[in-house]
């Protein structure tokens, strides 16, 4: 007799597994997103010094001198291989960067900052968004002149834009400053040379949060 009851269950079973298996099958073909560090290893010879999980914290530093979370030791951990991949002493400036906005950019740069500056050096982290003024934002410091008004002056030394950080004593802040009128041109310039030349003879490291993760020693 037709329908058969058996070959229907059975029937119904391979379709229900069919069908779902093929479109897991199929998006996966199409998947071109990174989702786990062996993406990165499989599509680039970059390596992967550390893994930053999301938190849910809303403080923009995490990484105290006490503080023992998850979060605040991958932080130490990633500070532990930058410096072993750092083998020339003149490399000091380190650029968190990413390729959208609000990836996280300023809450890595503060927090890397931060886990440098508890290890008794002395550091800079300087805030090359000159059109958006996060890290003033986000540390809550007073509206100075920065690094947008240094670029614009002949007048102003890079002392005049230093600012102390209220998060540890050896951190050390440039905030973008005002808002200049042609940022991307105005990166390109001597000025900006100059200012770091300066400041690499004053701190021990340096982190740069610039308009746009990884992270690039030089």
């Amino acid at each position: 007799y037709w329908p058969n009851k058996l070959i229907v269950i059975i029937a119904a079973i391979l379709l229900g597994l069919i069908i779902p298996g093929a479109v897991i099958f199929i998006q996966e073909l199409l998947n071109n997103k990174v989702l786990t560090p062996a993406d990165i290893a499989a599509s680039t010879a970059a390596p992967v010094v550390a893994e930053i999980s999301h938190t849910r914290s809303k403080n923009s530093v995490i990484v105290t001198r006490e503080s023992r979370s998850a979060v605040a030791e991958q932080f130490r951990t990633l500070r532990t291989n930058l410096l072993f991949n750092m083998t020339n002493n003149n490399q000091k400036v380190i650029l968190c960067t990413s390729n959208v906005s609000d990836e996280g950019k300023s809450f890595v740069s503060l927090n890397l900052a931060t886990a440098f500056a508890l290890t008794d050096k002395k550091v800079l982290i300087v805030d090359l968004d000159l059109r958006r003024k996060q890290l003033t934002e986000r540390l809550e410091m007073e509206d100075r002149k920065g690094l947008g008004d240094y670029m614009e002056s002949n007048t102003l030394a890079v002392s005049d834009i230093l600012q102390p950080s209220s998060i540890d004593n050896n951190l050390w802040v440039v905030t973008s400053g005002n808002s200049a009128a042609n940022p991307s041109e105005m990166l390109l310039s001597s000025r900006l040379t100059s200012f770091f030349e300066d400041v690499k003879k004053r701190f021990d490291f340096i982190v740069e949060r610039p308009q746009s993760y990884c992270f690039t020693i030089c």
